[in-house]
């Protein structure tokens, strides 16, 4: 969920490039091919979020793009023909990722982007929330508007915004960061938080640009505003050549770091660490902090954490 476009900004990746990445679902790890390193090693502490990855990346290896995106949850689809897919493909899985997915066709019936914690929040949000504060209409219409942000600007504040609005988009900032890590984070007021940074970037950020504000109002993708870079059919064939270069890693970042020397492995020209706060303790948080050449910025897609490192 964090903003790729401003990782791939704040890495500069060139082709032949070594980068580095935390895994997540595997989206973002992905769509680092499209700048054309030579290899993307996506390490994870999660071992669901790296099976949820690496079904991804078989998907494009093996899928058509109608079958990717319709598998993966972009368009409604019978369950019954994403088990049909899984099966025509789960041959192809290492044997954990294959019997976790076997035991989760829960997850597959809805579209395995749609499965996450995070994404059953935002569920919860559009269906309840969203249909309370505002009608179908008055959301379609904000989420077609960019062009002309003067139009935009004028019609929330003449429309949207009120104050069912904003007790829904608080609840929404609530739910979103029940139980953060106050290890590093504070433990602040972040409903009003999250709904104060909504009201700054509405005033600057088209609408009909941000797939994040589609998903968050509708819980959809792709229908108002543009599917993530690795949802894009343009890109679809270059993901798909280049799928081999990704590398997937268990394990806990700083450990990796501290044994990487005895690895043998060439240095990497890029690191994007996106949050990485949110399962690190103080120490490891800290100890980062001592390696040379890190970056930390706030990279604000509606609220969000970004860690980037560029290597020089």
């Amino acid at each position: 969920w964090e903003d790729i476009r401003s990782i791939r900004h704040g890495l500069e990746i060139k082709s032949g490039d070594r980068v580095f990445t935390l895994a997540s679902g595997g989206g973002n790890a992905m769509t680092l091919l499209l700048d054309d390193p030579v290899e993307v090693v996506a390490l994870d502490f999660s071992i669901p979020q790296l099976h949820l990855a690496k079904l991804q990346a078989a998907c494009i290896k093996y899928l058509s793009y109608q079958e990717f995106i319709n598998f993966v949850g972009v368009q409604n689809m019978e369950p019954e023909e994403r088990v049909r897919i899984f099966n025509s493909i789960k041959g192809a899985l290492e044997a954990d990722v294959r019997e976790y997915w076997n035991a989760n066709t829960l997850d597959i019936n809805q579209g395995i982007i749609n499965c996450g914690d995070f994404e059953q929040r935002f569920k919860i949000f559009a269906e309840d929330a969203m249909n309370v504060a505002l009608s179908p209409n008055q959301i379609e219409t904000f989420l077609s508007m960019g062009d002309d942000m003067n139009e935009q600007r004028r019609y929330f504040q003449d429309v949207i915004d009120g104050e069912v609005f904003r007790r829904a988009y608080r609840r929404l900032g609530y739910w979103s960061f029940k139980g953060i890590n106050t290890d590093i984070m504070p433990a602040l007021d972040y409903p009003n938080i999250f709904l104060q940074h909504f009201l700054n970037k509405v005033k600057t950020t088209p609408m009909n640009q941000s797939y994040f504000m589609e998903f968050i109002f509708t819980w959809k993708h792709g229908v108002l505003t543009p599917l993530r870079e690795y949802l894009q059919e343009e890109n679809f064939e270059v993901l798909k050549d280049r799928i081999g270069r990704m590398k997937w890693l268990h394990g806990e970042m700083m450990n990796y770091f501290k044994t990487y020397p005895t690895l043998n492995q060439p240095k990497f020209d890029a690191m994007g660490l996106s949050n990485v706060t949110d399962l690190m303790t103080l120490s490891n948080h800290n100890a980062g902090y001592q390696q040379p050449s890190y970056l930390l910025f706030h990279c604000k897609a509606f609220y969000h954490l970004q860690v980037t490192s560029r290597l020089k």
